[in-house]
């Protein structure tokens, strides 16, 4: 009943603005990597196509550029619908 009596307070003082939670930050929909690091992934797929995601961010570490398989494969499927690698 605390809660009911919580949202009951809030609605009644400021309206439905106040039913809306407002404490919590919004969420970064574009969770995107830095340009550099994207960058250095697609040069590395464009130089080595044959390397998977695990490879690749295994290679790109050793470099200094610290991103996990998971993130290389995004960047891929990001860019697959508009880069195309010419042959």
């Amino acid at each position: 009943m605390q809660a009911q009596d919580r949202f009951k307070k809030l609605c009644e003082e400021h309206g439905e603005d106040g039913l809306q939670e407002v404490s919590r930050k919004k969420p970064n929909f574009k969770n995107r990597v830095a340009k550099e690091v994207k960058n250095a992934v697609i040069s590395f797929a464009v130089e080595f196509p044959a390397f998977g995601q695990l490879r690749a961010s295994n290679e790109l570490k050793k470099r200094g550029i610290f991103i996990s398989p998971g993130g290389v494969r995004n960047i891929w499927l990001r860019k697959s619908s508009n880069y195309e690698i010419k042959t």
